[in-house]
């Protein structure tokens, strides 16, 4: 699931970007007249390169109003290439994407041929759909059009992306250091890639890779890199370590989350020290810039410390939060079971799947694991065979929800109703082994012989590893000396 403990970096549709709280920088509103200096468009490059797909719409946004006050400008073309791209890659099935930045690519290279942002764009797109060759052409085109002096880092850095492989490593690596070593190189976009590439070139030497990671860091030194070996120190077990690193750059970035969130993490998790990670956690999740997304993750966490604390109540709410501020939600409502049935808190969990129904009315996946939860672990059958009728009543196509029901009834001795619950499980799926099993069993208690004998050899038919169950199952004592028995089972 959730694997919510947050790491330093992911890998994002255009390139290796750092983990931000926040979900990447949201776009930045544009004056209505006037011309946009250099910072400016880099700004909205900056957020390029770190956005999720939550800010995607509004950086489409403000790069639109940047064309319609510059609609010459080929880089205003680049950028938007470079979105749709990006959306493409976060969901391939929008091929009208590909289409729209090939045509702005296109665009780009017409309105300023001396100029690099349209073969970037169409090395870009072509590297995105594994056409190396072509992308790789268009890069030569761009150094016969440019001075090499005139080459920008993003050059550099589609160059190292293109050329890599394992026995060009190193020569990636150098394409990266010319990169980063220019004025005007947006760091946050090429450092992802050294730290990757770093990491395939010392994957067995944890040692040479902080090293190699620590010189890069004196050569231009970038929050990543600390960031970086911080998490590196936290993943070798060196925990004081590490949560005095993310102390020594929460120290000279206030407004680190990256660095709060490890350091609360860390906390909890590693030294004991609740209090603290509670705190960080409460305050970035009143924080209105974060995402639902991270939100989800931040009251996960909050839930845990709770229920560690013995405080239901709270651990509750956090993790209703936790549902409701999340689409996954089957997902998440896993992630909670396994950390209320490490603690054996089986009836703490039934009090908020049914606080989670009055919140989220209507789904019977909801009540189907409310009725695990009374059958398996609480042996409440009646309360079972409620929560799984409410299932069913919302969703009659479940099959396997009827045998669960036929168990409980089952368990009830109320031999008539599961039997019936048994036949319709099997008449959903056809290749239930268990369905077929159970309706023998009970075939057999009721002594109705021949539709027990008919029903287990259909079950050993589909599944032979019964025969031995069955054997030794006290249900079948009614018909265990039929010789048709004795042929199925033998």
């Amino acid at each position: 699931m959730f694997n919510f403990i947050i790491t330093v970096f992911i890998l994002a549709a255009m390139a290796m970007t750092p983990y931000s709280l926040h979900g990447g920088y949201g776009a930045a509103s544009l004056e209505a007249v006037g011309s946009f200096v250099y910072d400016r468009k880099a700004e909205i490059e900056k957020k390029l390169w770190s956005a999720d797909e939550l800010n995607f719409a509004a950086l489409e946004t403000s790069i639109v109003r940047g064309m319609q006050h510059q609609p010459s400008s080929a880089y205003y073309h680049y950028l938007l290439a470079m979105l749709y791209l990006r959306q493409f890659q976060h969901d391939p099935t929008q091929d009208t994407l590909i289409n729209k930045a090939m045509m702005l690519a296109q665009q780009a290279l017409q309105l300023q041929p001396r100029q690099e942002f349209g073969y970037l764009a169409l090395a870009s797109l072509h590297e995105a759909l594994d056409e190396l060759g072509k992308a790789k052409v268009y890069l030569d085109n761009l150094t016969k059009s440019v001075t090499q002096s005139s080459l920008s880092w993003r050059y550099y850095l589609m160059r190292a992306r293109i050329m890599l492989a394992p026995e060009t490593l190193d020569d990636s690596l150098e394409m990266l250091r010319t990169a980063i070593m220019k004025q005007d190189t947006l760091t946050d976009a090429v450092v992802p890639h050294v730290i990757l590439l770093l990491e395939f070139k010392y994957a067995d030497s944890p040692d040479l890779l902080l090293s190699a990671v620590q010189k890069w860091q004196e050569l231009r030194p970038h929050r990543l890199y600390r960031q970086y070996i911080a998490t590196v120190k936290l993943e070798q077990g060196d925990y004081q370590l590490a949560l005095q690193d993310f102390k020594s750059i929460l120290a000279d970035d206030p407004n680190n989350n990256n660095a709060k969130l490890n350091i609360a993490l860390i906390s909890y998790k590693h030294l004991d020290n609740k209090q603290e990670a509670k705190s960080i956690f409460t305050s970035l999740a009143e924080d209105k810039s974060t995402s639902k997304q991270e939100q989800s993750a931040l009251h996960i966490h909050l839930g845990n410390i709770f229920l560690q604390e013995k405080n239901y109540l709270k651990a509750q709410q956090h993790f209703i939060n936790t549902v409701l501020s999340n689409n996954d939600r089957s997902a998440l409502l896993q992630y909670v079971f396994i950390l209320y049935h490490q603690r054996g808190l089986y009836r703490q969990l039934t009090n908020l799947i049914k606080k989670l129904n009055i919140e989220l009315p209507g789904h019977p996946h909801h009540y189907a694991l409310l009725g695990n939860l009374y059958a398996d672990y609480l042996q409440d059958h009646p309360n079972a065979i409620e929560a799984y009728s409410n299932a069913l009543l919302l969703d009659p196509s479940q099959g396997k929800l009827y045998s669960a029901l036929g168990l409980s009834y089952y368990k009830l001795n109320n031999l008539e109703q599961a039997l019936t619950m048994f036949n319709k499980a099997r008449t959903y799926d056809t290749s239930d082994a268990m369905s077929f099993y159970n309706e023998a069993c009970v075939y057999s208690l009721l002594k109705r012989q021949n539709e027990a004998i008919a029903s287990l050899q259909r079950a050993i038919e589909l599944d032979e590893s019964l025969k031995t169950h069955a054997m030794q199952d006290a249900d079948f004592d009614n018909i265990r000396s039929l010789p048709t028995f004795s042929h199925i089972v033998n």
